[in-house]
């Protein structure tokens, strides 16, 4: 049966400070504190629109303090005013949930709050990665307790009422239960972190300061430049048109190519193709059987140029211009740290992660990135390799690190011993360069032949050559698993984890699945840690060096920023240098870590 949840307020002391008597008091008591939660009630979630109507305070655990700003109430920019010091004070530790979002709407107050001492949403993302995060999901979970949803206290469509509508009282003690509930989360939280000294270095090194590079990442923004990428429009809106033609010259009559429906129809029953497998609607028609269908018709790779063109000109060349912030004037991605279960950090609106890289489209697009200064430019720093590098690590494979320590071209390397050749041909550092990256990812003869366009027979052989010429590679892959099995978790290097209980399901498939997971986490998860370390380092000696530049941002394992011709060269030996510790930092110690950097007018000039 399940427990009965208490009302989060149940047994709580709430104020609402409403008065000039009662801020003096409160500013009396978190003067007088060693730390305090801290959350904001606005009018948006947008944060570049949000107007405060309050701040709420907890010193202690039960007990919160809202602070009203709406009317009768006190003037929010002479009370702001009079926080500023305390919200900014390093004696004065900050806890919350979701502390990124306070941050980013006191920066329009002209506040930086800080420092971070404990995010609740992060460190149980930390603990829990594939758990949920969210302040009443934690409440309930760890408190046994029903928090007052946002919902009920404004309604919901379109009879929903405006946060300065609600009853200043009863605002209060919604603002007062999330600091509050933040606040006794920590202690619960706080001592699970306590039993595990790893994850507790996770959050305490990684996480939490990151938060506050991340939000002054946002709330910068990045220049776009519209008038590029309406002339790429056109281009795409061109090549749109001549797939178009062709795709309904093979069909032998005109369709709508967005449908899956009507394509099936094309594919399965007019050209009569050989169909893997029906949804509820008709065919399926997703990319996996498109690429099957490729080798069997000129039909199918069009539809996937076209398909691809499509969801670039969407997501992109028309979605970002229309992103612009009309304030700013910049394009302001969010960056999310408690999404991805290997410990990425995650973009949206605009997602950047899934700019592609090698085509000329997503060159173009990457082009459209641009300076907000006239004269300044972009500057570029990519690990090389990082995740070849620490899988050399983690396996201790003599090989492998040797080829590193050599500056050695790693695929030409591996296509050295696999193909037991001094004569590298393109086509074998090709073959290599799948299998390097492949075997991370567990991938199986048949994934390769698919990869490489040969028999499966041949993928077979490359694989079983690489296993016998790089043993401690393979060797270390199994362990991974073997250990997951026996603790029911992966680490990175730095102590993250990762839980996989379908390594113990009976359904073959779901089991190998979660084998891949555990080989490929530590090194993935490892690349995550160190690029947010080098994040946070980047950060903290751009500020003690006075830099003007600034970190724009961060893309799988390449940062992005802007700056000035006369701190170009200082800004990239600061990157370089920070990069290259930050791996040493999050135990790569044997294998070399290079950084690529470049700078240009834009970001594709600089990458």
């Amino acid at each position: 049966m399940q427990e009965e949840l208490v009302p989060a307020a149940e047994g709580a002391a709430y104020t609402l400070v409403d008065t000039e008597e009662a801020i003096e008091g409160l500013i009396r008591k978190l003067e007088a504190s060693r730390g305090f939660a801290v959350d904001t009630e606005t009018t948006s979630l947008d944060t570049f629109e949000a107007e405060l109507a309050g701040i709420s305070f907890a010193i202690e655990p039960m007990e919160a303090f809202f602070v009203y700003f709406g009317k009768p109430g006190l003037d929010a920019e002479r009370t702001i005013e009079r926080l500023k010091p305390l919200l900014e004070s390093g004696a004065h530790p900050k806890t919350g949930q979701n502390l990124k979002y306070d941050m980013l709407v006191l920066k329009r107050y002209g506040i930086d709050l800080s420092p971070v001492a404990f995010d609740t949403m992060l460190a149980s993302y930390v603990i829990d990665p594939e758990g949920k995060h969210n302040l009443d999901d934690l409440a309930s979970k760890h408190l046994k307790c029903r928090t007052t949803k946002f919902t009920e206290l404004v309604g919901e469509g379109k009879s929903a009422i405006g946060i300065f509508d609600v009853d200043p009282k009863k605002l209060s003690d919604y603002g007062c239960q999330d600091s509050d509930v933040a606040l006794r989360l920590k202690g619960v939280l706080g001592g699970q972190l306590d039993a595990e000294p790893d994850l507790r270095k996770v959050c305490e090194v990684l996480e939490f300061p990151l938060v506050a590079v991340l939000a002054a990442m946002e709330h910068r923004g990045i220049s776009i430049d519209t008038a590029h990428l309406e002339r790429t429009a056109e281009i795409v809106v061109r090549e749109l048109a001549v797939l178009t033609a062709k795709i309904y010259a093979a069909a032998g009559e005109s369709f709508n190519i967005d449908s899956p429906k009507q394509l099936g129809r094309i594919l399965f029953e007019v050209l009569e193709l050989p169909a893997k497998k029906a949804t509820k609607t008709g065919w399926s028609t997703n990319v996996q059987i498109l690429e099957d269908l490729a080798g069997m018709h000129p039909i199918a790779s069009d539809i996937l140029d076209y398909r691809s063109l499509q969801k670039l000109k969407s997501t992109y060349i028309e979605a970002l211009p229309k992103m612009v912030n009309p304030r700013t004037g910049r394009v302001h991605t969010s960056f999310n740290q408690q999404v991805t279960a290997t410990g990425r950090l995650s973009s949206s609106n605009p997602n950047l992660q899934n700019i592609p890289i090698r085509t000329e489209l997503g060159k173009e697009i990457r082009r459209a990135f641009i300076p907000s200064v006239a004269g300044n430019l972009l500057l570029s720093a990519d690990y090389s390799q990082i995740e070849l590098r620490i899988a050399a690590e983690l396996s201790g494979d003599p090989k492998l690190i040797e080829a590193f320590r050599n500056r050695e071209d790693i695929h030409a390397a591996t296509a050295r011993v696999i193909f037991d050749t001094e004569e590298v041909t393109p086509d074998m550092r090709r073959k290599a360069k799948e299998v390097n990256f492949g075997v991370l990812y567990g991938i199986q003869p048949f994934g390769l032949s698919q990869r490489l366009g040969i028999p499966q027979r041949e993928a077979k052989e490359i694989i079983e050559t690489y296993m016998a010429k790089y043993p401690g590679m393979f060797g270390s892959l199994e362990a991974a698993i073997a250990r997951a099995r026996e603790k029911g978790y992966v680490s990175t290097l730095m102590g993250r984890r990762r839980y996989i209980p379908d390594l113990a399901s009976s359904n073959v498939n779901v089991r190998k699945a979660a084998e891949r997971v555990a080989m490929n986490t530590p090194i993935q998860g490892t690349a995550a840690d160190i690029i947010k370390y080098a994040m946070c380092s980047v950060s903290r000696r751009m500020e003690e060096g006075r830099f003007r530049s600034a970190m724009l941002l961060q893309v799988h394992d390449e940062l992005l920023f802007e700056t000035s011709p006369d701190e170009k060269d200082a800004l990239q030996e600061l990157v370089e240098r920070s990069m290259v510790e930050a791996a040493v930092e999050c135990g790569i110690r044997n294998v070399p870590v290079e950084v690529e950097t470049g700078t240009g007018k834009n970001w594709l000039e600089a990458h």
